[in-house]
C-alpha cells in the first residue's frame, strides 16, 4: 500500500513539474505564425472590416503576402546577425520594415473606394494604439538582468519587441 502511495505521489510530482516547464509565450500560447499565415489572417480581417469584394481581397492578399515575406526576411537577417555576434543596427532595420509597410499601404489604398480608405485609416490607427498598449504593458514587467556586472535592462528583448511592434502593423 505504501509503495502505491509513494509511486502515485512520484507520478503526480513528475506530471506537475512537466506542466511547469512550459515557457516562452505562456503555457497555452500559439507558436508564432509564418509569414503566409500572418498575411492570410490580416487579409481575412481586412476583408471583413473593410467589406472588400472578391477581387480586392485577392489583390490585397497578394500585397500582404509580399510584405509579410519581406518583413520575415528582414527579421531573419537580424536574428542571423545576432547569432553570429555581428552588430545590429535596429534603427535601419525598423526603417526597412516601415518602408515595406508604407509600400503595402500605398498599394492597398489604391485598390480601395473612399469609404474603405477612411475605414482603413481608422483600422490602422486602432492597430497602432493596440500595439502601443502591448508595448507599454511589456515594459512594466521588468525583464532586466545583469550581464558582466551591468544592468542591461532586457535590451535584446526590447529590440526584438520594437521589430515585433513594427510587424504587428502587418
Amino acid at each position: 500500500m505504501k509503495k502505491n502511495i509513494v509511486l502515485l505521489s512520484l507520478l503526480l510530482l513528475i506530471a506537475i513539474s512537466s506542466f511547469a516547464q512550459r515557457g516562452g509565450r505562456g503555457g497555452n500560447a500559439q507558436k508564432p505564425k509564418n509569414p503566409e499565415e500572418r498575411a492570410a489572417r490580416y487579409t481575412q480581417m481586412m476583408t471583413k472590416r473593410l467589406k472588400l469584394n472578391g477581387e480586392q481581397s485577392t489583390q490585397i492578399g497578394s500585397i500582404n503576402k509580399e510584405t509579410a515575406l519581406q518583413i520575415a526576411s528582414i527579421r531573419q537577417e537580424v536574428q542571423t546577425k545576432r547569432k553570429t555576434g555581428e552588430a545590429v543596427d535596429i534603427k535601419a532595420y525598423r526603417e526597412r520594415i516601415k518602408e515595406a509597410n508604407q509600400v503595402r499601404d500605398t498599394k492597398t489604398i489604391a485598390l480601395l473606394n473612399n469609404k474603405q480608405k477612411t475605414d482603413y485609416e481608422a483600422l490602422k490607427a486602432q492597430m497602432k494604439q493596440k500595439a502601443q498598449e502591448r508595448k507599454n504593458n511589456k515594459s512594466k514587467g521588468g525583464k532586466g538582468r545583469k550581464l558582466n556586472g551591468t544592468d542591461q535592462g532586457g535590451l535584446e528583448e526590447m529590440q526584438e519587441d520594437e521589430l515585433d511592434t513594427e510587424e504587428d502593423d502587418l
